[in-house]
């Protein structure tokens, strides 16, 4: 078992993996394939007790970061899904094909249970050229399709990354353990 960054993988795939070097920065081709990533310590959640951060090889923004966490590029064909705790979060955007090639930080208040993506969209102020900002935004889960638009959090409820090697806060009844938690990535590979 791989242990680093704070970070599980589990990949679900029908197509051959050929290798995730996500603690290296660098994702293999791997067409078809969706990958899990818990971005907490601790055993795996329920998906009611967790919020997921979608990331789409298809989609054009492409994020940098997540709670100051670095992000690999996700290649097309490859699918992200981040497991996260319910909280403030902050990611950092580019969309070169949307003219978004300065990094945007994007703060965002997640709930249990939802799932969401980003969108660039290009907004025209009363004055002056167009803009491209970077929206976070509730998705179905079954299409994808954006269901509202999450308001943007202001910098002072920004997210904070927590320190290395601090537990989870899950209690027994929760499925946790009294056993401290470990800046842990371990990747498993499911078909």
């Amino acid at each position: 078992m791989n242990r680093t960054k704070g970070i599980s993988v589990f990949v679900w795939t029908s197509v051959a993996c050929a290798a995730l070097g996500l603690a290296a920065g660098q994702i293999a081709s791997c067409a078809g394939s969706t990958f899990v990533v818990q971005q907490y310590a601790g055993p795996p959640r329920p998906k009611e007790s967790i919020a997921i951060l979608r990331l789409d090889g298809a989609d054009s923004a492409e994020i940098l970061s997540l709670d100051r966490e670095r992000l690999s590029p996700v290649e097309k064909g490859v699918q992200f899904r981040i497991e996260m705790l319910p909280g403030a979060h902050e990611i950092d955007v580019v969309d070169p094909q949307h003219e978004l090639t300065t990094r945007q930080a994007v703060r965002f208040s997640a709930e249990a249970g939802k799932e969401y993506r980003v969108i660039v969209l290009q907004t025209q102020p009363a004055s002056g050229p167009a803009i491209q900002v970077a929206q976070i935004y509730e998705v179905d889960t079954a299409s994808n399709a954006p269901v509202r638009a999450v308001p943007p959090l202001p910098a002072s409820e920004a997210a904070k990354p927590a320190p290395p090697g601090v537990r989870a806060a899950l209690s027994p009844s929760d499925g946790g353990s009294d056993a401290p938690a470990t800046d842990a990535a371990s990747a498993k590979a499911r078909d």
